[in-house]
Order: structure tokens, then sequence, then C-alpha cells
């Protein structure tokens, strides 16, 4: 497995086209990096290969921010936040889930979120995040400029200014 860089401090570290079940993304902040989603692997072992090399040169991951508590997004939090020891963020709707390991009829290791988001819109560092509570009750989308990070959630993006949208299924260029 290998990553690339899609945009301007923005890289895919897992994702379909490498044969995981779904993507996940380091992002740059004014603050460090974080990992949007997991890829959909109980133990993401190709995703850490990824990250250590891309870390290494950057920086540290702070947070793994997963847009949902479906198994695409969210299998292998528990395992990155171990191994690395980032916060697992997610919305208070889909935590319950995370915590039990079973969110949509699908199971996968149980894990233990250090910040729970509450309510339909909130800041972290330089992301906005927006409570979309599609597919799940908890589901996120978060901005960051042009760039829009829409996880399991499928929508239309009006907005001229946004030029990229990172799904957990694909990504696009617009």
């Amino acid at each position: 497995m290998t990553s690339a860089r899609l945009a301007n401090g923005v890289y895919i570290v897992s994702g379909r086209q490498f044969g995981d079940p779904g993507n996940a993304y380091l992002m740059e902040t004014k603050n460090g990096f974080v990992l949007i989603d997991t890829g959909g692997e109980e133990e993401p072992i190709g995703l850490m290969r990824n990250l250590l090399t891309l870390l290494r040169e950057k920086g540290k991951l702070e947070y793994v921010i997963l847009t949902s508590c479906v198994k695409e997004s969210a299998a292998g939090a528990n395992y990155l936040a171990t191994a690395l020891g980032a916060k697992i963020v997610i919305h208070e709707d889909d935590a319950p889930q995370l915590r039990k390991g079973r969110c949509l009829n699908a199971e996968y290791p149980s894990a233990s979120p250090f910040i729970v988001i509450r309510g339909k819109e909130n800041l972290i560092n330089d992301l906005k995040v927006t409570k979309s509570g599609t597919p799940t009750p908890g589901s996120i989308i978060i901005r960051k400029n042009e760039y829009v990070f829409t996880g399991a959630t499928e929508l239309t993006i009006l907005d001229s200014k946004v030029k990229y949208i990172f799904g957990l299924y694909g990504y696009e260029r617009r």
C-alpha cells in the first residue's frame, strides 16, 4: 500500500484504490495533523506504515476524527489511537456505537472517544465540523477552506469555493 498527496496538506493514506474498504485522509491543520476516518480495517497496518512515513517528515498526529460510526470510518480507531497516542473524536450521537464497537449491523473493536462533539456546528482547530445526520445520526462533515470531507454522507456541494470533496468511498477535484 502507498499514500498519495491529493491537495496541499491532504494525503490519502488508506483507500479503496489500494484494496481497503474505505478511504482515510491525513490533513495538516494549524496545530498539527489529523486523520479523518480509518479506512475500515480493524488493524490498519498499511495505513499505520503510511502515517509513520509522512509524520516522520512532517509532525505529530493529534486527532483521529471519525465522520461516523460506520465500519469503514471507525474500525481502526482503537488500534490507531493506542499505537499513536492520538485522540479519537466523534459526534455524541455516534459515540455509544463506537464504545460498543457496533454500528449499522457491523462489528469492529470498540474504542473510547477523547472528544465527543455536541450540537450542529463546532470548530476543531481550523476545521469546521457540521452534523449531517446521515447515514448515521452522528455523521459529520468537515470543512477547511476549499476542502470538504463528507465521510459516508452523500451530498451535492453548491458552494463554488469548494475545490475538493473527500469522501469515505471516493474523492474528486472540482
